[in-house]
C-alpha cells in the first residue's frame, strides 16, 4: 500500500512539474528562435554587402586599368617626341616649344602614376599631400581597390561565423521541440539543456560576426 502511495505522489510531482517545464521550455526556444532570427538578417545584410562591394570593387580596378593605359600611351608619345627631338627632325625655332609638349606629357604620365597609386589603395592610405585624383569634385574621397577587397574578406569570414550560428540554432530548436515531446523527465532534461548548449554556441557565432562586420 506505501508503495503505491508512493507511485502515486512521483506521477502527480511529475505532472505538476510538466507545465513549469513546458514554460521554461517555451523561453528558451523562443529566446533562441529570435536569435536565430536576428542571425539570418546578419547573413542576409552580409551576401548584399558583398554584392555591392564586389561591384564597387570591378569599378575601381576598371578605373585603375583605364589610368594605365593612358599612363602607357603618355609614356609612348613623350618617347616618340623625344626621338623626334633628338633626330634633328624639329626645326631649331620649335624645339622648344616641343620639349615643352614633351615635359607635360611627362607630367601627365607621372600624373596618371599618382592617380594609379590612390585608386589602387585609397586616399585614407596615402600620405595628405598625395592625394591627385578627386570624387565629385573633392579631394580625399577615394575609396581604393585593396580596400573594397579588404571588406569583402572581412564581410566573407562574419558570412562564415553567421552560417555556423545558423546551423547551431537550427539543431538548438530542433533539440527543444524534442524535449517537448518527451515522456521521462531524465530525457526532458537532457534534451532541453542540448538545446541551451546548441543554443548558446550558436548565440557566441552569431555575436562573432556581427563583431566581424563591425565598421570600427
Amino acid at each position: 500500500m506505501s508503495e503505491e502511495i508512493i507511485k502515486i505522489e512521483e506521477s502527480v510531482t511529475i505532472e505538476e512539474g510538466n507545465p513549469r517545464f513546458e514554460m521554461m521550455a517555451g523561453i528558451v526556444i523562443a529566446v533562441f528562435t529570435a536569435i536565430l532570427a536576428i542571425n539570418g538578417l546578419a547573413g542576409d545584410s552580409y551576401g548584399s554587402s558583398i554584392l555591392l562591394d564586389n561591384t564597387e570593387k570591378v569599378s575601381a580596378y576598371d578605373w585603375y586599368n583605364s589610368k594605365g593605359i593612358k599612363q602607357i600611351l603618355a609614356e609612348g608619345q613623350a618617347n616618340t617626341m623625344t626621338g623626334l627631338l633628338e633626330s634633328g627632325v624639329i626645326a631649331s625655332g620649335k624645339q622648344a616649344d616641343f620639349q615643352k609638349e614633351i615635359d607635360k606629357v611627362t607630367a601627365n604620365s607621372a600624373r596618371y602614376i599618382k592617380e594609379k597609386n590612390e585608386i589602387l589603395q585609397g586616399s585614407d592610405n596615402i600620405p595628405q599631400n598625395e592625394w591627385i585624383q578627386d570624387v565629385d569634385g573633392e579631394l580625399g574621397k577615394v575609396v581604393g581597390a585593396q580596400e573594397w577587397e579588404q571588406e569583402i574578406e572581412k564581410l566573407d569570414k562574419a558570412g562564415s561565423k553567421s552560417d555556423l550560428a545558423d546551423l547551431f540554432l537550427q539543431i538548438c530548436l530542433v533539440m527543444g521541440a524534442v524535449s517537448l515531446v518527451m515522456q521521462k523527465p531524465r530525457y526532458k532534461s537532457m534534451f532541453l539543456s542540448l538545446t541551451v548548449i546548441l543554443g548558446v554556441l550558436g548565440t557566441i557565432f552569431c555575436v562573432i560576426g556581427l563583431i566581424t562586420s563591425w565598421p570600427f
